[in-house]
């Protein structure tokens, strides 16, 4: 697919989602919008538009901390992932 109609498909899936988070009265942050493009990333069957929903949510993950896993936090501060606590005998 050519950069810019990847680009402008981002940008329409990032526009879906908030407008999304608008008709449901929701409160419009990283994590909220991370999460409507989780569900619309589960939904989507056309190969373009699930490409573009997964950039859409690396963008915002990667701009609002709000919209990161804990997990990813956690790796990112520490640079390793949470052990496992679970004992094995």
């Amino acid at each position: 697919m050519q950069k810019d109609k990847q680009e402008k498909l981002i940008e329409i899936v990032m526009g879906e989602a908030i407008t999304a988070l608008l008709d449901s009265n929701d409160t419009i942050s990283g994590a909220t919008l991370a999460n409507r493009l989780k569900i619309m990333l589960r939904d989507e069957t056309h190969d373009e538009r699930h490409e573009a929903i997964e950039m859409a949510l690396t963008e915002v993950r990667n701009e609002f901390a709000s919209a990161r896993d804990p997990i990813d936090a956690t790796v990112l501060a520490f640079g390793q992932s949470i052990p496992d606590n679970s004992r094995k005998h």
